[in-house]
């Protein structure tokens, strides 16, 4: 560990702690050494529970993103699902039919012999 992590910084800032409370006048000299042990305890134990919950809370985040987008990848596939079901019950025109009414005669204009 190093840093804001370490029993080390704990115990410091009990000792600052204790020494702020002798000059202000909450404890006297002879009670700060008392109240810097358990203070270094309560504080470590602090920084465990913060870190555990910063834990916990990124884990229940994640996992809401992750729930919410496979319900959300799930939600689309039934959408295009009900969407092909939808076009594939559609009723289809009736199929054009062409009548062959065989060779059309031609109309000429013009002269006629006959």
């Amino acid at each position: 560990m190093n840093g804001f992590q370490s029993s080390e910084f704990a115990l410091t800032v009990a000792k600052i702690i204790a020494s702020i409370l002798v000059l202000v006048g909450v404890i006297s000299t002879t009670n700060a050494d008392n109240v810097t042990g358990p203070l270094a305890v309560g504080l470590t134990a602090l920084g465990v529970v913060v870190a555990n919950a910063v834990v916990v809370w990124s884990y229940v985040h994640h996992r809401t993103a992750l729930k919410t987008a496979t319900v959300n990848a799930q939600a689309a596939q039934t959408v295009a699902a009900s969407a092909a079901t939808i076009e594939a019950t559609k009723p289809t025109a009736p199929a054009q039919t062409t009548v062959n009414t065989g060779p059309v005669a031609e109309i000429r204009e013009g002269p006629s012999n006959g």
